[in-house]
C-alpha cells in the first residue's frame, strides 16, 4: 500500500500520463488513417474522371488502350484492377485479373449504380487474398460501369508502422513522464514536509519556531500561517497557563499561610474555647475564600469555553439593575458613598439572570471598594434600537493606562490594589458573562479621578425595549 503523498501524486500524474498521451495517440492514429482512407478514395474518384474523360476524346479506343497499358505496368495487376462492364452485367474489357480470383459482379448495384449519380465505394474482401481492397462501382456511360479497385496493402503497413512508432514513443515516455512527476510531487509536498518537520521539531521550549511558506505557493503559504497562527494560540495559551499558575500560587498562598499560622497558635497556646472558635472562625473564613477562588476560577473557564449551562429566559433587566444597587446601598453608605441609578428606562432582555446577576454585583462591589470616603456611584441604564448598555461609573483611584486592558485577565491585581480582599476574577468574570449574552464590557478609566465600565448587551441576546 502507498504510503507517501508524493508517491500517490506520482501514480496519480501517470496514470493521468497515461490517459492523456493515450487519448492523444489514439485521436492521432484515428485521424491519420482517416486521412490515408480518404486520399485512396480520391485517388479512385480520380481514375473515373479520367476515364470519363478518355471515353469522351477517345472512345472505347481510348478506354482499350488505357486498360492494355495498366495491365503491362509492371505489378499493378497485382495491386489494382479495372474493369468495363455493361448494363447486363458482362465484362467488356478488364485489366490482367490472375491475382484478383473469386472477384464478381454485382448485380444489385449495377441497377443502383444507373439510378444514382454518385460512385458507390466500399470495401472488398476476397478469400484469394489477405490484404484488404477498396473499390468502387461508378457509371460510365449510358450503358456502362467502370468497376476499379486498389489494394490498401500499403496504407495498412504505413499504419502499423505508426502504431509501433507510437508505441516505442509511448514506453519511452513513460517512465520519463514518472521521473519528472516523481519530481513535481516531491517539489509540490517539500512545504507540507517542511510544516511537519517545525512540527516534529516543536518542544515545550521551542514555540517560537515557525514556518515560511512563501516559496511553494498560496496553498502551502495558506497552511504555513495557520500552522504558525496555531502556534501562536499555544504559545499565548502557554504563556498565560504559567501567569495563571503564577497568580494562583500567589493568591492561594495567602490564606493557606493565615490558616497554617493560626493553627499552630491554637496548637501552642492554652486558648480559651472563646479563642479556639475564633480561630476555628478565622480558618472558616479563609477556607471559603480558597473555596470562593476555586469556583470563580471553574464558573470563568466554563463561561470562556462556551460549556457554561446559561438558562436563558426573557426578564426585566431595569428591576434586575434596581435589586442590585439596593442590596449594595448600605455597604455604600457604611464607606459614606453616594450610590446613585440615574436612568430606569424598562428594558427586556434574554439571558441568564443569575450570571448577570453575578456579573453586575463584581462591578458594583469593585466600584465600592475602590471609590474613597465621600465619592459617589453612578449607574445608568442606557437603551438603543441594536443594544442595551449598563454603565458603572466611580470617582475611585481610577487605573493607569498602561494596566487598564490588563485588569480583565485572569487573577491579575494592580500593585497598590494588593492590599485589598480578593481573587483578581470579578473583572474577567464580568467580561466572560458579557460575551456569553452576545455583548462587551468596556472600560474608560482616568488615573485618580475615576472609572467607568460599560456592558453592552447587543440585540443578539433578545434585547426588547419599552
Amino acid at each position: 500500500m502507498i504510503k507517501t503523498l508524493a508517491a500517490r501524486l506520482t501514480l496519480w500524474y501517470g496514470l493521468a500520463f497515461t490517459l492523456a498521451v493515450g487519448v492523444l495517440f489514439a485521436v492521432f492514429y484515428w485521424v491519420f488513417d482517416s486521412t490515408l482512407q480518404a486520399a485512396i478514395d480520391d485517388d479512385l474518384i480520380e481514375d473515373i474522371e479520367e476515364f470519363q474523360q478518355i471515353l469522351a476524346d477517345e472512345g472505347m479506343t481510348g478506354i482499350e488502350l488505357e486498360i492494355l497499358r495498366e495491365s503491362k505496368e509492371v505489378g499493378e495487376a497485382e495491386k489494382a484492377f479495372i474493369q468495363i462492364i455493361s448494363r447486363d452485367g458482362r465484362v467488356i474489357y478488364a485489366t490482367d485479373m490472375e491475382h484478383w480470383a473469386g472477384l464478381k459482379t454485382d448485380d444489385s448495384l449495377l441497377t443502383q449504380i444507373f439510378e444514382r449519380e454518385a460512385p458507390y465505394l466500399y470495401n472488398l474482401e476476397l478469400d484469394s487474398r489477405e490484404d484488404e481492397v477498396r473499390a468502387l462501382y461508378s457509371q460510365l456511360s449510358d450503358n456502362l460501369v467502370l468497376h476499379i479497385g486498389e489494394s490498401v496493402e500499403k496504407k495498412d503497413d504505413l499504419m502499423e508502422l505508426l502504431l509501433m512508432i507510437i508505441s516505442g514513443m509511448f514506453l519511452i515516455a513513460l517512465p520519463i513522464a514518472l521521473y519528472l512527476g516523481w519530481l513535481m510531487s516531491r517539489k509540490a509536498t517539500k512545504g507540507i514536509n517542511a510544516v511537519s518537520k517545525i512540527a516534529r521539531e516543536i518542544e515545550y521550549r521551542a514555540l517560537d519556531k515557525r514556518v515560511s511558506g512563501e516559496m511553494w505557493g498560496s496553498e502551502i503559504q495558506t497552511l504555513a500561517d495557520t500552522f504558525n497562527a496555531m502556534l501562536d494560540r499555544i504559545r499565548d495559551l502557554v504563556l498565560e497557563m504559567r501567569e495563571l499558575t503564577d497568580n494562583v500560587a500567589h493568591d492561594l498562598r495567602s490564606p493557606l499561610a493565615r490558616i497554617r499560622v493560626i493553627s499552630e497558635a491554637s496548637l501552642s497556646q492554652h486558648d480559651t474555647p472563646e479563642e479556639f472558635r475564633s480561630a476555628a472562625a478565622d480558618i472558616i473564613e479563609e477556607c471559603d475564600r480558597l473555596m470562593q477562588m476555586i469556583n470563580a476560577t471553574l464558573d470563568l473557564a466554563e463561561l470562556e469555553a462556551g460549556a457554561a449551562s446559561l438558562h436563558k429566559t426573557k426578564f426585566n433587566l431595569t428591576e434586575l439593575v434596581i435589586d442590585a444597587v439596593e442590596l449594595f446601598h448600605p455597604l455604600a453608605e457604611e464607606k459614606q458613598i453616594q450610590l446613585t441609578l440615574n436612568k430606569k428606562p424598562e428594558c427586556y432582555v434574554v439571558g441568564d439572570m443569575q450570571s448577570l446577576q453575578r456579573m453586575l454585583a463584581n462591578l458594583l462591589d469593585n466600584a465600592i471598594k475602590y471609590t474613597p470616603k465621600e465619592g459617589h456611584i453612578d449607574v445608568d441604564i442606557i437603551p438603543n434600537h441594536n443594544f442595551v448598555k449598563v454603565v458603572v461609573a466611580d470617582t475611585g483611584i481610577g487605573i493607569p493606562p498602561e494596566e487598564q486592558q490588563k485588569v480583565f485577565e485572569r487573577f491579575y491585581r494592580c500593585d497598590e490594589n494588593r492590599l485589598e480582599k480578593g481573587c483578581g476574577l470579578g473583572l474577567s468574570f464580568a467580561r466572560a458573562v458579557a460575551k456569553a449574552h452576545g455583548g462587551e464590557i468596556d472600560l474608560n478609566s482616568e488615573y485618580g479621578k475615576g472609572s467607568a465600565f460599560s456592558v453592552s448587551l447587543s440585540n443578539f441576546s433578545g434585547v426588547v425595549l419599552h
